[in-house]
């Protein structure tokens, strides 16, 4: 009980770590445990759990299963090693969403078969400690999450993503370096380790194709500088930061546009307003006129060509657009434009692959 020492055989401790009277209890080892075959210890207590093994050892040999298994509970381990030695099993199970695990030292011995040191279906956090360095590591489903700034792994699989487990400033390290992670990175293999990180490689600041462009973020642990507006001002087409082009003036506010705003704005923004080309585009997909969108295109003596399977410019019903000035709207394949709402042609000619205008 809480405030009451108690003295266990190894025989007891499956019992007692499954108490729901040991709420908040500290389980502390004094010796070597070994486990019987195949049985293994299950937290029930419905609290906070700290297990300190010390200097020493819990094993035992669960097939295809766990050492340790964490239900609907926090089970926080601070030293000691937990051995499984079967190769089919697992040190730790965190076997619910609803379980907490907390490792900040420690080592976690999986035999080295197919079994990770940790599975995981609820949260685990890992500060300090090794987790299956030599083999598997740790392993997060998609209900698993992970919070790691410290320790060493053998392999980990994270199902939605290595970067969404790293605590904020973290990375991984291999070598003595930080390892630069791809965005959509599932896998990483073992051992790394999980330290400060320096941020030695980070990315151009890229068109975030809303009127920003990212800073400067870092391959390692994806810190981040934000996002900014892009600056035209030496250029007036090209932002001097991340290189997007401008292709299309917003009048009468004289907002420059790059081609992923100049489609939202097609497709989405309702109001009086001019969209003047101010360059050619060659494009693999439509241009959309929304439904309900009103507005004018000057083509401005350039040219929107589409090279893919379909129509150059698609206006839907209760749309209203007037395109005026010289250039010229192509379509390889297609229609150069099709409207099912209403279009005024002040201008430009119209080509398509299918040779008629409807």
């Amino acid at each position: 009980m809480k405030g009451v020492t108690t003295y266990l055989t190894g025989d007891q401790l499956k019992e007692a770590l499954g108490a729901n009277q040991n709420k908040g209890a500290t389980f502390t080892l004094l010796d070597d445990v070994k486990l019987p075959d195949g049985v293994s210890l299950f937290t029930h207590a419905g609290g906070d759990i700290t297990l300190d093994c010390g200097s020493y050892t819990l094993s035992g040999n669960c097939e295809s299963s766990a050492l340790v298994y964490v239900n609907r509970d926090s089970l926080t381990l601070k030293g000691g090693t937990l051995k499984n030695t079967d190769p089919t099993g697992c040190c730790v199970a965190v076997s619910s969403k609803f379980g907490q695990f907390r490792m900040e030292g420690g080592t976690l011995l999986p035999e080295g078969g197919s079994g990770h040191a940790i599975e995981v279906y609820g949260s685990v956090t890992v500060t300090g400690g090794s987790v299956g360095e030599s083999g598997k590591g740790l392993n997060l489903y998609s209900s698993g999450t992970a919070t790691l700034s410290g320790g060493t792994f053998g392999d980990i699989h994270a199902e939605n993503g290595l970067s969404s487990i790293l605590a904020e400033g973290y990375a991984f390290c291999r070598d003595g370096k930080p390892v630069a992670l791809t965005l959509d990175q599932k896998d990483i293999e073992g051992p790394v380790a999980v330290v400060k990180c320096t941020h030695p490689d980070t990315t151009a600041p890229q068109d975030k194709g809303d009127g920003t462009h990212s800073l400067s973020a870092c391959l390692a642990c994806g810190k981040s500088d934000g996002a900014e507006a892009h600056d035209w001002t030496e250029n007036r087409l090209t932002c001097t930061v991340c290189g997007a082009a401008a292709v299309a003036r917003m009048e009468p506010d004289g907002t420059l546009l790059t081609e992923a705003q100049l489609e939202a704005t097609l497709n989405t923004v309702n109001g009086i307003y001019t969209l003047t080309l101010l360059r050619d585009l060659e494009r693999s997909e439509r241009l959309v006129v929304g439904q309900y969108v009103t507005c004018t295109l000057d083509l401005n003596g350039h040219t929107i060509r589409m090279t893919g399977s379909g129509m150059a410019i698609y206006t839907y019903g209760d749309s209203n657009v007037t395109i005026r000035g010289t250039g010229e709207i192509i379509s390889v394949n297609s229609n150069a434009l099709t409207v099912l709402g209403t279009a005024t042609l002040e201008g430009g000619t119209y080509s398509g692959g299918r040779r008629r205008l409807r």
